[in-house]
Parts: C-alpha cells; sequence; structure tokens
C-alpha cells in the first residue's frame, strides 16, 4: 500500500469551453486520490491568467478550446511556464494529433471516449511518480 508521503499533489487547471463538460470532468477528477482541481477555464486568455494567479502543475486542455484552440494554447502555456504538464483531449483519434501534441512539450493525448479509463491511470501515475509524466492514448 502507498503511503501519502509518495502522493504528490496533482494542482489541476481544466480548460475546455464547456462550462458543463468542466464540471464533469471536475467531479471525476476529485475522485483520484492526491489530485486537487485549482481552477477552470473557458479560452486561451483565462488560461493564461489562471496559470499566472494559481500555479497548476498541469492542465488538462481540450484541443476544440473556441478562438485559438487547445493546440495553440498548449504551445503558450508551455513557451510560458515550461514546468506546467498538459493532458490534451480530443474527442477525435489521439493517433493524428500524438506526434504535434510531442513537439510542443504535451504529456498526453486522451480520446475522450476513453476518458474513464485513461484519465485515473495518468493523474495516479503522476501523483505517485514524483513529476516523471506517463504518456498516455487511448486504449482502442
Amino acid at each position: 500500500m502507498m503511503t501519502n508521503s509518495t502522493i504528490r499533489s496533482v494542482h489541476l487547471l481544466l480548460v475546455d469551453g464547456s462550462k458543463v463538460f468542466r464540471n464533469y470532468l471536475r467531479e471525476f477528477i476529485e475522485l483520484s486520490e492526491g489530485v486537487r482541481v485549482i481552477g477552470e477555464a473557458g479560452n486561451e486568455i483565462e488560461a493564461m491568467a489562471a496559470c499566472e494567479a494559481l500555479h497548476p502543475n498541469f492542465v488538462l486542455l481540450d484541443i476544440s478550446v473556441p478562438e485559438k484552440g487547445g493546440i495553440q494554447i498548449a504551445r503558450e502555456i508551455k513557451t510560458t511556464f515550461p514546468n506546467i504538464g498538459i493532458a490534451l483531449l480530443t474527442e477525435h483519434d489521439p493517433a493524428f494529433y500524438t506526434i504535434l501534441a510531442t513537439s510542443i512539450g504535451a504529456d498526453a493525448v486522451i480520446q475522450k471516449d476513453f476518458l474513464a479509463k485513461d484519465l485515473p491511470k495518468m493523474l495516479n501515475g503522476i501523483s505517485r511518480h514524483k513529476g516523471k509524466r506517463k504518456r498516455v492514448r487511448n486504449s482502442s
């Protein structure tokens, strides 16, 4: 059994254009040990301001965020805050985005259809491996 001293607290920022989906994610994520949602954002301006003010160590970011889109937002976050981990969420096959995500420094691409299976594995990996982030793809 893992002791609390081996669990690293993950301070997570949720970025998605849908408040309803962010609420769903918050409720789902808060079931994970060692993970705390510290903020939410619906667009690039809110995401950058939240990273500056809240100092998350991980961002869960929808690729389809309105205006600039998740890829550009991820690029800006990694440029400005290189130590923040990023997982991109997509409704499409993540294989298409994996190379692009890797090139901008994202840690994972998760297909929303597999969110219930892949997200807990990724979050547990982050909180238990002291900063070693695991790259995750869908389970299909």
